[in-house]
């Protein structure tokens, strides 16, 4: 099977012209970027603002490490308390008119897949003073070598809890990995054995990492790997269940949070859907 660019072996060999590719994907990214800013401005610094209430009112409940904060802020999401209306789909927005340069603002908007629940949650994270990276990768069958092959079709976070390094995906609740190997993420489950393979590329296509970057991190992935992960009975039998039943304890909490912020969410989305009228007429 001949080598796509997107296999592994291929471009961290340090194929300029590979390399080239992936760079220019994200040039053309930066000017998208640069022209959404411009015209979302007076949404995105409202944005900007509602991420802080968020990351106030995680912080005022007492979460401290980077698992419950992400349990928390997951439970916000998925049950719309950070939505304009309550509302919230799991459905991939309409790529057409999301803002690339903040995907956490679909969030607000009432709809957001994986990549809008992971920038979300490195914006909250950020404000919170908590590690939170994009880990973009593929997820589906590992048969014949797909994954290697295939471009990153899922996004999830890698978060520190314990002095060890996690992903996690709020997008499918919560589920938990830890690495096997630099390349490969193993789900902790006592049930299931979903495995994700890690697809650096996307970071030059986002701009996130250089390929030095990359390099430096496989090796850190390399030694997260060699390290014993917690136990998959402890986290779904323990850990898991006893945060599921401390944020649901604290729903009179969540409901007053969104009457607060009502206002701010519809204003944001308001200064959207005025931009969008004019942008697609």
């Amino acid at each position: 099977m001949k080598k796509t660019i997107y296999n592994e072996d291929s471009y961290l060999s340090g194929d300029p012209s590979i390399i080239q590719h992936f760079e220019k994907s994200f040039a053309e990214r930066e000017n998208v970027w640069l022209i959404e800013k411009l015209y979302y401005q007076e949404a995105l610094e409202k944005y900007e603002q509602f991420i802080a209430k968020v990351a106030d009112l995680i912080r005022s409940l007492g979460y401290k490490n980077s698992l419950e904060s992400s349990f928390c802020l997951s439970y916000l999401i998925h049950n719309g308390y950070l939505s304009h209306d309550l509302s919230f789909s799991d459905l991939p927005p309409d790529q057409e008119k999301e803002i690339t340069c903040r995907f956490g603002i679909n969030i607000v908007l009432g709809d957001g897949c994986c990549r809008n629940y992971s920038g979300m949650h490195r914006d909250v994270f950020q404000k919170l003073g908590l590690s939170s990276e994009n880990l973009y990768c593929y997820q589906g069958n590992h048969a014949f070598n797909i994954p290697k092959q295939s471009r990153a079709n899922h996004v999830i976070n890698l978060i520190n809890y314990e002095g060890l390094a996690y992903g996690i995906d709020l997008y499918n609740l919560n589920n938990l990995f830890h690495f096997i190997n630099p390349f490969s993420l193993a789900e902790i489950s006592t049930t299931r054995r979903t495995l994700l393979r890690y697809k650096p590329y996307t970071e030059i296509e986002y701009g996130e990492s250089t390929f030095e970057d990359i390099l430096e991190k496989i090796k850190r992935f390399e030694e997260y790997a060699s390290k014993r992960a917690i136990n998959p009975f402890d986290y779904e039998a323990n850990l898991k269940y006893e945060l599921k039943r401390r944020i649901r304890r604290e729903e009179d909490l969540y409901q007053d949070f969104h009457e607060e912020t009502k206002l701010l969410k519809k204003e944001i989305k308001e200064s959207v859907d005025e931009v969008n009228r004019g942008l697609y007429k």
